[in-house]
């Protein structure tokens, strides 16, 4: 009876381990994949695939584009003090690390500052289902 007790807790233990292991992997290899993705395209689809990234980014960014409306909200809704950082993987995936002034942001700050973001994105024709965005204070930022 005993022997049985340990092999389940050991069986148990190990299914619980490799578990644990193939989603931490397939957590973190997400923009792994990513890339991998892209270097196995011909050089003809890279080219096309980092043209529409660049057309794309350039229409966030032009003159009275996405990035100056944002501005202009944030600092009307007091939120003066943040900088932008992205990361384009293509035109359906777009990560956006929003990282504010402030020295401690809560949960409210965080779903202020993404109401502000989605309510823009949908003004300008933009799918916010391609946009991943955190908020966070200078000292939980990852640079």
């Amino acid at each position: 009876m005993k022997k049985g007790k340990v092999l389940f807790i050991s069986v148990c233990i190990f299914v619980l381990l490799g578990g644990s292991f193939y989603l931490y992997s397939a957590f973190f290899n997400e923009e792994d994949r990513a890339e991998s993705d892209f270097s196995q395209m011909t050089e003809t689809e890279q080219a096309r695939v980092l043209k529409e990234v660049n057309e794309f980014e350039q229409t966030l960014r032009v003159e009275g584009g996405f990035y100056d409306q944002v501005a202009d909200e944030m600092e009307s809704k007091g939120y003066g003090g943040y900088s932008i950082l992205g990361s384009m993987y293509s035109k359906e995936d777009v990560r956006l690390q929003i990282i504010l002034e402030k020295s401690d942001v809560t949960k409210k700050d965080e779903e202020h500052v993404q109401g502000i973001f989605t309510e823009l994105m949908i003004q300008n024709d933009m799918d916010p289902m391609v946009f991943t965005i955190e908020v966070k204070d200078r000292k939980s930022a990852e640079w």
